[in-house]
């Protein structure tokens, strides 16, 4: 209104008033790109600390300590496994599957192998359906244990078809690391951890192999999917290493809609963030990646452009057709600034106490005779309902006078006993104005409050119809 009354008083140019609005939609554009970017930015730190945590929780997984520990002692320390791997036991002898047993009821696997050093399976303790004499000796981790390393591979099963984490151990002829290795101890322990670790992290999400399978994705029509290039030759290849069970064997393969080192990605319409980090897990093919993708179409809504761009475009709008009046007139404005001050120091050096709380009656300003008054700073009111000074002696009947007097717009007058911040008692009149906007939805109310003297207060308290 205030904006509208200058420009009827003193019409500024119309060349004038185009450069201002112009200004005006060429800020409040920028506002809305610094507003988008700032959310991307502080979207894409919650999304890289999601990752990290994600890729952290994966990475001890594969290379659990306690899974490598005990699959480490079981191929130094049980000479029923090392009989078994060298014949001189029956396959899936009795007494071996139960030391077999109890190592799987202690640990969170599906089932424990013994291999001989040719590579066929020897025991196979499992709740489902054993695997003894099966040939193992083409897999990764068997060929790495064999040279006397301790490993986890990441894996699917020919019988049946699941995905599997492998844990695997040299098993030695003696007790110590320095004898020949005779065979492979194996720990078998499946992906549901994996599967809900990345359904827990909000994104959609998906763990490749160092050949690029996913093998774990949120989205069930991503799983096995292959990241692109999608080639014959390297579908041939996947078939060759078994590593996949018998996903591969038909010779064609499903895409993955998206590349995982793009940076960003559209589908169905959507666009994407690409993030991905790597995992080592001494995989002999290489490391592993998490790959994210972040619905960055949604940082900002149509609706909240325009209303952020609307408000930017107002608030440049107010000061550029200020400016331009100020240029025109600097003494009306430097009248009304003086006028402002003059106001702000009223209020300032009132000698009643002064407190502006917004519509819902929390402190937004109070004056220096408050704070006097009070013993409270503006620093520690501010915020907070005028009733912490409540001292527990004001009737409750006065509190719902004023509220029912001020929420149907009539100001209120009235007495409280207040505590001040040292404890002290006071009797403080009050006058309270609700302030409303031109919808009529309260945006404040104006308190202006008197300290009353005790004496005076029990004097008029001890008149007829004095509460």
């Amino acid at each position: 209104m205030f904006f509208d009354k200058l420009f009827e008083r003193n019409p500024p140019g119309v060349r004038g008033l185009l450069l201002v609005f112009g200004c005006a939609l060429l800020g409040a554009w920028l506002v809305v790109q610094a507003a988008v970017h700032w959310r991307g930015n502080e979207r894409g730190a919650e999304r890289a600390r999601l990752l990290q945590q994600t890729v952290d929780a994966l990475r001890n997984q594969g290379a659990s300590g306690d899974l490598l520990g005990a699959v480490s002692l079981l191929g130094l320390n049980e000479p029923l496994l090392k009989d078994l791997a060298q014949g001189r036991l029956a396959p899936d002898d009795p007494g071996a599957l139960a030391r077999l047993a109890l190592a799987r009821g202690r640990f969170p696997v599906h089932g424990v192998y013994v291999l001989s050093g040719d590579g066929v399976v020897v025991a196979h303790e499992t709740a489902g359906e054993r695997s003894t004499g099966q040939i193992l000796a083409l897999q990764p981790y068997f060929e790495q244990a064999m040279r006397g390393a301790v490993g986890v591979h990441a894996a699917v099963g020919s019988h049946p078809q699941e995905r599997a984490l492998y844990y695997a151990a040299p098993l030695y002829e003696a007790d110590t690391p320095l004898s020949a290795i005779i065979g492979v101890v194996l720990f078998k322990a499946g992906f549901e951890f994996f599967d809900g670790l990345l359904r827990r992290q909000g994104l959609p999400a998906v763990l490749l192999s160092p050949q690029g399978v996913v093998l774990a994705s949120t989205r069930p029509e991503w799983q096995f999917a292959l990241a692109p290039p999608l080639t014959q030759e390297r579908i041939d290849a996947l078939r060759e290493s078994r590593r996949f069970g018998l996903h591969f064997d038909n010779g064609v393969a499903s895409a993955l809609p998206f590349a995982p080192d793009a940076g960003e990605v559209v589908l169905n319409g959507v666009a994407y963030a690409v993030e991905r980090r790597g995992i080592d897990w001494d995989d002999p093919a290489g490391p592993w990646q998490l790959v994210v993708l972040d619905d960055i179409s949604a940082l900002m809504a149509l609706g909240q452009r325009v209303q952020v761009g609307g408000v930017a475009f107002l608030l440049l709008l107010l000061p550029g057709g200020l400016l331009l009046d100020l240029l025109r007139s600097r003494a009306r404005v430097a009248t009304v600034l003086e006028r402002f001050w003059l106001l702000g120091t009223a209020l300032q050096s009132s000698p009643v106490s002064v407190v502006i709380t917004d519509g819902d009656g929390c402190i937004e300003w109070v004056n220096s005779q408050y704070e006097r008054n009070t013993g409270y700073t503006l620093a520690e009111v501010r915020g907070r309902k005028p009733s912490l000074l409540a001292s527990g002696q004001t009737c409750a009947q006065t509190y719902q006078t004023m509220w029912s007097t001020l929420l149907t717009g009539q100001s209120w007058r009235g007495r409280f006993v207040n505590r001040r911040k040292d404890g002290s008692i006071y009797h403080d009149e009050a006058t309270l104005l609700p302030v409303f906007d031109r919808r009529g939805r309260r945006i404040g109310i104006v308190g202006l409050h008197a300290e009353v003297p005790e004496r005076v207060a029990a004097r008029q308290k001890r008149r007829p119809g004095v509460s």
